[in-house]
């Protein structure tokens, strides 16, 4: 029986992009793959997958087009057809749109509500079916800001309602988001959890050095709260030493670079990998930090790709009083709730560590790891779009 064909529309640089990489991975044992996105042809992180890639160069523009773009967003509340506007004033996203159109496929998977209209757009010109992985809940990804609230929330929310339900199937990253898909906009979502894959793990050896090494792995912007980390270094004992295996935020001059300079040596930069090698290099550390400050709702249910790689290395975690994560550190014992994200919150945290804290929450997290993986995850995924093309 022939090989289907998927054709997987992601905005983000898919190379670098955990998420998405997975989704190839997985969905490559069993169909042809054509893939589009940002950045590096990720092919050769799939070794087996039969990949094509098209290359998309970010459409960013100037000051006054990003206003005029936010602008467009309002007036499709009152003619629907306008909702299509912001998205055609993108380069970009009309490129994305005109290779769909040209390629041959059996399947379009959406990543992110921006491929959106295109997925509906190509049912319409070729009939066929189109799958969306939302990640996380659009409408308040940033509800804090007043931009989002005026007019990319609002647009989201009219997308969602006005399209969602064409998607043969749908996929989130927990379950309270899945939830409020059904219940905002009447259709039901899978969970995919961001959990890497179930791999052999080469424990590091006793430790000698009598220190106790923290991580922060990812991206170091928007309200990740690295520079409250930072700032506690100083505040900690002697025995704490801190890695950073930043993508972004490290470089020269940077203002992470200056907060690590005033913790005297405790602070190493180490060069990023490959999502597919981060967790044998956070195999050798100790504790890592997912401290988002609750500020907007996606933030209050965040399960990001970082809390999953921390415990498949084995680490215990350290995240804020988010609502999501709060639950599941508690409820598998992997690690603690930072009550507040301030320096001293944190320091007095940590200072009051003993090495059997640190050891039972790290056993807890290698117990769950062989729970919660890529291969369970996945597996959810790879179910549904078999089911839709079965039906189509």
């Amino acid at each position: 029986m022939p090989r289907s064909t998927i054709c997987l529309l992601s905005f983000s640089p898919v190379a670098k992009d955990a998420r998405v990489l997975r989704h190839l991975k997985f969905l490559g044992a069993h169909h042809d793959l054509i893939a589009i996105g940002y950045g590096d042809d990720p092919s050769p992180q799939l070794p087996g997958v039969s990949l094509r890639w098209h290359g998309l160069t970010p459409a960013w523009g100037g000051k006054c087009r990003k206003i005029l773009r936010t602008l467009a967003r309002w007036p499709g509340q009152i003619v629907p057809a306008l909702d299509w506007v912001p998205d055609r004033m993108m380069a970009d996203w009309c490129a994305a749109r005109d290779i769909v159109g040209a390629e041959e496929y059996d399947l379009f998977l959406g990543n992110d509500v921006a491929p959106l209209l295109i997925g509906v757009w190509q049912q319409e010109r070729k009939g066929k079916p189109f799958v969306m992985d939302y990640h996380e809940y659009a409408p308040l990804e940033a509800e804090d800001k007043v931009w989002h609230r005026w007019f990319h929330g609002p647009q989201m929310h009219r997308l969602l309602k006005r399209y969602g339900k064409r998607a043969a199937g749908s996929a989130t990253v927990n379950a309270p988001f899945a939830a409020r898909f059904e219940k905002e906009f009447g259709f039901s979502a899978i969970t995919v959890m961001n959990a890497p894959e179930l791999a052999p793990l080469l424990q590091a050896g006793p430790r000698l050095d009598g220190r106790v090494h923290l991580a922060f792995h990812g991206n170091a912007g928007g309200d990740r709260n690295l520079d409250t980390l930072l700032k506690a270094v100083p505040l900690l004992d002697e025995r704490f030493l801190l890695h950073l295996m930043l993508t972004s935020g490290a470089e020269p001059g940077s203002e992470f670079r200056r907060l690590a300079d005033a913790a005297a040596g405790r602070v190493v930069f180490e060069a990023p990998v490959t999502p597919a090698d981060t967790v044998s290099c956070l195999v050798s550390w100790d504790i890592g930090f997912n401290i988002l400050q609750p500020l907007n709702y996606n933030h209050r249910h965040a399960l990001p790709n970082k809390f999953f790689d921390y415990i498949h290395a084995g680490l215990a975690t350290v995240c804020s009083n988010t609502v999501t994560a709060t639950e599941f550190v508690e409820q598998h014992g992997i690690g603690w709730v930072l009550p507040e994200v301030t320096p001293q919150s944190l320091a007095s945290l940590l200072n009051g560590l003993t090495p059997e804290d640190i050891a039972v929450r790290k056993a807890a997290a290698l117990r769950l790891r062989e729970s919660v993986n890529a291969q369970g995850e996945e597996a959810k995924l790879v179910a549904m779009v078999s089911k839709v093309l079965a039906a189509a």
